[in-house]
């Protein structure tokens, strides 16, 4: 009876190991299950993370590459800049020269004319004064006047022809 007992308990606690047994391996199936299921997943996740860091590393590449260019655009026209200053000033400085050299030209061209106006109005006085004798004079006098102040004249308007066309430009 004994004997029964012990092979009853043993059966007994054989089917309760071996229910446990099941329950654990039934157990581990499904951690295993699911420990495949987070491998896959982290699988994905790392795969997801290298391209975001791929991504990352090329928008970053990207930004500094334009900052390059950027700079070196900011640069020329830096250079470009300094550059057009420099002539804009050399340009203005010239200005002032032809400007000043415009009104010489012109103060010289009163002051030829005022002389050329005065000698004339000596010129008429004196032939009042000496008609016969001074036509003969005057005549010889205005030629030769006429002689000097052609090519002067004929230079200087050529001078202001050639400043206003710079002014012109």
């Amino acid at each position: 009876l004994q004997k029964e007992e012990a092979l009853t308990v043993r059966v007994a606690k054989a089917n309760e190991a071996e229910g446990k047994e099941k329950e654990i391996v039934a157990e581990i199936s499904v951690l295993e299950k699911q420990r495949d299921e987070l491998e896959a997943e982290l699988k994905k996740v790392n795969i997801s993370l290298a391209a975001a860091n791929a991504r990352l590393r090329d928008v970053r590449e990207e930004r500094d590459q334009f900052n390059e260019a950027n700079n070196q655009i900011v640069s020329h026209l830096k250079t470009k800049e300094d550059e057009l200053s420099s002539s804009v000033s050399a340009c203005r400085a010239e200005a002032e020269v032809l400007h000043t050299w415009i009104n010489f030209l012109e103060d010289t061209w009163l002051i030829q004319s005022t002389y050329a106006e005065t000698k004339n109005k000596q010129v008429n006085e004196e032939l009042e004064q000496h008609e016969d004798f001074f036509v003969d004079l005057a005549f010889n006098l205005l030629s030769d006047y006429k002689k000097e102040l052609t090519p002067s004249i004929s230079r200087i308007g050529k001078f202001v022809e050639n400043l206003k066309k710079l002014n012109e430009r």
